[in-house]
C-alpha cells in the first residue's frame, strides 16, 4: 500500500533513508517567509517531522547520510555553493566541510563523494572524493569524449561509485 507519511502542503524532493531504515531526510521548501528549501527529516515511527538545516535565505537540497543515523550531509546554495554537515537532533549548527554539491556519504563514514565544477575554458562538471579524516581530494577520472555535466554520485559500495552523466548515461 502506498500513503502520504508528510504532512506538509510544501514542495519536497530527494528523499533519502537512513542507513537503519528508522528516519527518511529529503529537501524541502519552508513556510518561512524568504526562506528556500531545507532539509528535514522524518521518523518513520513516530510520524515527528522536522527541519535540521536553518540558514534564512538559502538552498539545502541533496541530503546523504552518515552510517552513524545521526547526522547528514547535505549542499547548500546561497553565497557559493557547498556541502555541510548537519546533526538530526539539532546540537550542532551547520558544519562546512568542501566546495561542491551533490555529496554522497560513504559507508566509512569519512569518503564523500560529490561534484565539483571545473574552472576551464570549457566548465564541466568534475567528480571527486573527499577524505574527511584527512583532508584529502582526489578527482575521480572519468574518460569521455567532451566535458560532461554529471549529477548525483551514489555510493555502490565501498570502493565502487554510480554516476549519472546529465543526459541520462550511467557510469561505473
Amino acid at each position: 500500500n502506498i500513503r502520504q507519511r508528510t504532512r506538509t502542503p510544501r514542495r519536497e524532493g530527494a528523499p533519502v533513508f537512513s542507513p537503519n531504515g528508522r528516519y527518511v531526510a529529503y529537501g524541502g521548501e519552508s513556510d518561512a517567509q524568504g526562506d528556500r528549501d531545507r532539509i528535514a527529516v522524518l521518523d518513520l515511527y513516530s510520524g515527528d517531522e522536522r527541519l535540521v538545516t536553518t540558514g534564512a535565505g538559502l538552498w539545502d537540497t541533496w541530503p546523504s547520510w552518515f552510517p552513524d543515523n545521526e547526522r547528514i550531509l547535505f549542499a547548500r546554495r546561497g553565497k557559493g555553493i557547498g556541502v555541510y554537515e548537519v546533526n538530526i537532533d539539532g546540537r550542532q549548527d551547520e558544519r562546512f566541510i568542501i566546495r561542491g554539491y551533490m555529496p554522497s556519504m560513504g559507508m566509512d563514514g569519512r569518503s564523500i563523494a560529490y561534484i565539483k565544477r571545473s574552472g576551464g575554458a570549457i566548465p564541466a562538471d568534475e567528480v571527486h572524493i573527499y577524505d574527511m579524516a584527512t583532508g584529502t581530494d582526489i578527482l575521480v577520472p572519468i574518460e569521455l569524449p567532451e566535458p560532461s555535466s554529471f549529477q548525483i554520485p551514489r555510493w555502490a559500495g565501498p570502493e565502487r561509485l554510480l554516476v549519472k552523466k546529465q543526459a541520462g548515461d550511467l557510469h561505473l
